[in-house]
């Protein structure tokens, strides 16, 4: 599971029928599995794959990739993946050397700080221009009085 899973789980009617009884516990998997997953992954949190999925299977390997999200692994350096696997199905060996690490940036640009600063000045113009604007209407009407 995930995170959206657990939050979602109250409101949700899936699967529409219960599952067979066979499927509520889980089995060892011999197979060599290669699991890969980024550190950054709220979708599917790295946690999930040590703790849930790699214990069963005891010919797996975990790679973790250090700076990455859920799909960034694979969209954005399609051919480090490819060569991942390519190299895996071949040799059973782990090959991820062609992932280019590329560091999140954190900073942020115009920010919420940036705009509540912005709309501070904005409504102090606007009162000065209605303060401003109610002097002149007073004065002229005193004037004319």
């Amino acid at each position: 599971g995930s995170p959206m899973d657990l939050l979602l789980a109250a409101g949700c009617r899936w699967p529409a029928a219960p599952f067979e009884p066979v499927f509520h516990s889980v089995v060892m998997d011999e197979t060599e599995s290669l699991l890969v997953n980024g550190n950054l992954d709220a979708s599917t949190p790295l946690v999930f794959a040590e703790t849930e999925l790699l214990p069963y299977l005891p010919n797996g390997t975990l790679v973790i990739l250090t700076d990455f999200g859920h799909e960034e692994w694979n969209e954005e350096q399609p051919r480090a993946l490819d060569h991942l696997l390519t190299v895996f199905y071949r040799s059973g060996e782990i090959d991820a050397s062609l992932y280019r690490h590329e560091p999140v940036p954190f900073e942020v640009g115009m920010g919420l700080p940036f705009f509540a600063k912005a709309a501070l000045a904005v409504l102090i113009v606007l009162l000065l221009l209605v303060g401003y604007g109610g002097y002149v209407v007073v004065r002229r009407w005193w004037m004319a009085h």
